[in-house]
Formats: C-alpha cells, structure tokens, sequence
C-alpha cells in the first residue's frame, strides 16, 4: 500500500469495501484495515451495463474472501444488502470465526466506508483518463497509418537465426500500448534451412491456426518489402484481413520507416511518438528472439529434450521439472503420474516422446 497512517483505534482490524457508481461504469473498493491502518487496497471495476445490486455485490465478496485466508473481526459496508444475502455471506464468514458484517452509521468505522467509496471514485477516475489516453494515442497512430480499426492488439514478429542453424520465430504481443509477456510465443521452424520469408510464412501461418488467440488488429514484421508482401499475400489465401507494415530500419538499427506489402514507405521520424513507440516494438521483440536462443544455448543437454516434445512450452517444462526433479525421472514416470501434474493431453504428449513412436502434431511451443 502507500504511506501508511493511522485512520482508526489500534484495536480495529476491519475490511472497509465502498463503491462508486456513474453512467459510465462502477468500481468497488476494498480497504484492509489492520492495526487501525490502511495496510492494502484492492479495487474492482465493472461497466455500465452491470447493475450493482446486493445479489452481484454478495457474488463478488463470496468469490473475494474465498480467495483470502485471513479475514479481519469486521467487514463494514457502505451499503445495504438484502436479509438473505447478508445470512449467506455470514455464513461463509463463519467458517473462519465470528465476523460482523454491517453498514456503520457513523464513527470512524464510517468514515473508513467514506474514505473506500472516495478511493473507487479515484481509481475509476484514473483507470478512465489512462485509457482515454492510450485510446487517443492508437487513434493516433491508426489515422497515421490509414487503419480502419484502433490497433488494441499489435502482434510484432522477428526471425531470428543462431549459430546452430536453428531457426525460430519470436512473437511479441502489445494489448492497449502495453507489452504483455503471457501472450508471447515462440515458433521454432519446422521446415529448417528455408529462408527468412518462408520462415515467416510458416510462423504466421500457424499463428494464424489458433483462433483461441485473439487475432490482432495490426501486424508488424521486422523486414521489408518482401517479407511484407509474403505475409499479405498469406492473409488474402486465408481470407483474413489484417493490415501489415514491415519495419525498415536506419544504419544504427532504429526502424525508420513502415513499409506497406505494395511496397510504399511511410516515413514516421517525422512523429516523434510514433517513432519511439514502433523503435520500442522492434527492440522488444529483437531483444526476445535474441534472448530465447541465448537461454537455448545456456540450458543443458537434459534440459533440451524436453523441448522437443511438441506442445510441452516453458511454463509445462518448468512444472514437470518441478516436479520430478529431473528430465530422467519424467523419462520414468507413468502416464498417471506425469497427468497429476500437467494436463492429459500434454501428459500424453510426454509419455510418448519417451516411451512410442513420436507422433506429429499441431501443438506450438
């Protein structure tokens, strides 16, 4: 939390939850009170059409101290629920003592409601303003670009080629203006020895193979001409539109120019936002490529086998490590074992890396 100062008797432990509503939308806020001081907050947002009435209040708060193991002597609200949804929460509320759950009328305990409901009203506020913000700023660039749609979701893609021959594709992702690491992928090419264009190809191709991804509202390519009119011509088979600019670099490696796939260069030096958002793009994504086979080259032999298994990615290699300790105990484990710790599908995938004839399949890393 921020600096924190006393705002009730040192005795109260309490949850303050106040909310602020308008036209536009909603937020509940919850202060934790420990101590008689603001230790923590948290804050829920909710849009307009979601009417906060006692039922999805009493929903929210089920599902909030599910999650919690520590829940204080008093939780005061600034509001009133219905009887039945009160008896509820108590209920659950007295699986970890006895807790009081009421409105205060005044007293300290009411102005913690009062200074909750305050820090909705600021958080929404402020989680507006950030967002009209970032909106104006891809209006911004989508006018610049001549983009029908505001590009919310960017997906940047970079070749990258090392030392061993071995070719992959790094895909970086940007929701609203911001990197978000979760959605990265990495392709390694199956078809090795191709050149950038086809290898680019491949990528996007199977990128474009998995609709549970969100399909983004722009691509942007780390090359030229080429590797951009490879792409589109990719797009027009699939029938997915989709525009795709390259990023066209000056002789100190900063992109200095979007390519469009009929070749047309539009020079962004000339908007300095533009230019240093696209320059932050590009060493994102250049620094990921170059960062996956660095961490390839430092991983041991053992390690290593475990990449090869078809839809096993970092985050499932991690947990099996984990868990078995060592690439030769999963090599041992049985089919229920490895399902214990990492869903069927990719359960079976293992085991059979191991123990079958290596099957194909369509699985990304």
């Amino acid at each position: 939390g921020d600096r924190q100062h006393i705002v009730a008797s040192p005795n109260t432990d309490a949850d303050a939850i106040g909310i602020y509503s308008d036209d536009l939308g909603s937020a509940v806020s919850v202060l934790f009170v420990r101590g008689g001081i603001i230790t923590d907050r948290e804050c829920f947002f909710f849009p307009a059409e979601e009417i906060l009435d006692s039922g999805t209040l009493t929903s929210l708060l089920f599902r909030f101290y599910t999650d919690r193991e520590y829940i204080p002597k008093e939780v005061l609200l600034g509001y009133d629920l219905l009887p039945e949804d009160q008896s509820m929460l108590e209920a659950k509320f007295a699986e970890s003592g006895s807790v009081r759950l009421y409105r205060p009328q005044r007293g300290d305990k009411h102005q913690l409601v009062e200074q909750s409901e305050n820090n909705a009203k600021n958080l929404l506020m402020h989680k507006r303003e950030t967002e009209d913000r970032t909106t104006k700023f891809l209006a911004g660039i989508a006018s610049f670009l001549g983009l029908e749609v505001l590009p919310r979701r960017i997906e940047a893609y970079d070749i990258s080629n090392s030392g061993d021959e071995h070719t992959t594709c790094v895909m970086t992702v940007m929701i609203d203006g911001r990197f978000v690491k979760k959605e990265y992928r990495t392709f390694n090419i199956r078809n090795q020895g191709q050149d950038d264009y086809a290898a680019m190809r491949e990528a996007i191709e199977r990128r474009l193979g998995h609709p549970e991804w969100d399909y983004p509202d722009l691509f942007l390519l780390d090359g030229g001409e080429g590797h951009v009119s490879t792409i589109k011509s990719l797009l027009d088979e699939k029938g997915v539109v989709i525009p795709v600019f390259g990023m066209v670099k000056d002789d100190r490696h900063r992109t200095r120019a979007l390519v469009t796939p009929e070749g047309r260069e539009i020079g962004i030096q000339g908007a300095p936002a533009l230019f240093a958002f696209i320059g932050q793009i590009q060493e994102e994504t250049h620094r990921s490529a170059v960062g996956y086979h660095h961490k390839r080259h430092t991983k041991t032999g053992l390690g290593s086998a475990l990449e090869k298994i078809p839809g096993i990615g970092p985050a499932r290699r991690k947990q099996l490590l984990k868990s078995f300790g060592s690439v030769k105990a999963i090599r041992a484990a049985s089919l229920p074992a490895l399902t214990e710790v990492v869903p069927s599908a990719a359960a079976r995938a293992v085991w059979q890396y191991f123990h079958a004839a290596p099957e194909k399949t369509n699985e990304e890393d």
